[in-house]
């Protein structure tokens, strides 16, 4: 009899144990940083695998080299990375509370190498070759005009993620700078950091569209003062995921949260003005339309 109980015993428990493990959701980085890379800039997207229709995700469990915090954003744009090895885990929970008990881990090592814009780079036939994956740090300043990149993104990448941001800390005497992303003459982005009261850094995704295409990248003065200048970074980052990654992202119910573009989450959704300080994700428009950008996402 003793047998049986115990035999009976183990068998619950392993059922139970079961139950258990099968309740609890599961989470995916798409596309994360492995080994050693050149980026101080990372932008990391996940998604979320609800256990099932009842149990939906309500939000992540986001670790970067042990500070935690909870997001309900499917990314989240690491600025100014230090050289050396850094971890981040992402879980995500459930409206019953559930958390995913292997959270999805990413492991790297950001080298102490930098890499520099090359002058003269201010017209298209001097445009510098942008290195996909490499963090590039130049100055922007009226005297000297824009400065100008190119690229060409690899076969099978869905998304391109730009990253800008100030090497310095921003003051009334700094320049605020334009970031434009082209593809061909359509223009995908045109945004502005700095200032006195801007935001210091910016992400922003864009769709690719279909075929090989030749990407331009151009960060720009926006100020009348020739003495202003600001050193920044730029990072350029092709991203290959899933369309779970793509939903439309909240806040975005009042005017002041919502993007531009037109609605893709429901009649409460408001697409009107620009988020701040958040990566926005772009679609490509047509020539006739003037390119101008639909962002979709936040940080």
């Amino acid at each position: 009899m003793g047998s049986l109980r115990c035999a009976i015993g183990c068998w619950l428990a392993l059922f139970l144990g079961t139950l258990v493990a099968q309740a609890a959701p599961e989470t995916r980085l798409l596309d994360p940083p492995t080994g050693e890379i050149l980026q101080r800039d990372v932008l990391l997207w996940w998604e979320g695998i609800p256990e099932g229709p009842d149990a939906p995700i309500i939000g992540y469990r986001l670790r970067v080299d042990g500070q935690e915090q909870f997001t309900t954003a499917l990314y989240q744009a690491l600025f100014g990375l230090t050289p050396g090895e850094h971890t981040v885990e992402v879980a995500a929970f459930d409206a019953r509370g559930e958390v995913d008990p292997t959270p999805a881990t990413a492991r790297f090592i950001v080298l102490e190498a930098e890499a520099f814009e090359e002058e003269l780079n201010n017209t298209e036939e001097t445009a510098n070759v942008l290195a996909l994956l490499t963090t590039i740090t130049g100055i922007s300043d009226v005297g000297g005009g824009p400065d100008r990149y190119r690229l060409t993104l690899p076969p099978g990448a869905d998304r391109l993620a730009v990253m800008v941001r100030f090497r310095e800390a921003v003051s009334p005497e700094t320049t605020p700078i334009q970031i434009t992303v082209q593809r061909g003459t359509v223009i995908l982005v045109e945004e502005e950091i700095g200032g006195a009261s801007g935001p210091r850094q910016l992400s922003a995704v864009v769709d690719v569209g279909v075929g090989p295409a030749v990407y331009a990248v151009e960060i720009a003065p926006n100020f009348d003062n020739i003495f202003l200048s600001a050193r920044y970074a730029l990072t350029v980052q092709p991203l290959t995921f899933s369309p779970q990654a793509y939903a439309d992202l909240e806040p975005n119910g009042t005017p002041g949260s919502s993007p531009r573009g037109a609605p893709t989450g429901g009649p409460a959704d408001r697409h009107a003005v620009r988020h701040q300080r958040r990566p926005r994700r772009y679609g490509l428009l047509p020539p006739d339309l003037g390119g101008a950008p639909a962002p979709m996402a936040r940080s």
